[in-house]
């Protein structure tokens, strides 16, 4: 699964983009991607921290490690585990 970024045109002709959680799948010979789910307007998520929590909610889930600024600013290392070190210490 994959996140995908539409931008669409207005009537009025301004524009405004939108997160869809797409798949990718194989019918025979034929690829397909498939919308999963609609996220939402990226403005808004982006404004009041939505897209911020969904990215900190899913890297709980990852095998790999992620470096997350806090809102002071200081580096907080998401393990595998989901186990959080502070401070600028990257392994």
């Amino acid at each position: 699964m994959f996140v995908r970024k539409f931008t669409r045109r207005r009537a009025d002709g301004s524009t405004y983009a939108y997160l869809v959680m797409a798949r990718t799948y194989r019918e025979g010979k034929r690829v397909h991607q498939e919308e999963v789910c609609r996220l939402g307007n990226l403005d808004e998520l982006q404004v009041d921290g939505q897209l911020d929590r969904l990215i900190r909610s899913l890297a709980r889930f990852s095998r790999q490690r992620w470096v997350v600024a806090d809102e002071t600013g200081i580096p907080q290392v998401r393990t595998p585990s989901g186990l959080s070190q502070g401070g600028d210490q990257v392994p």
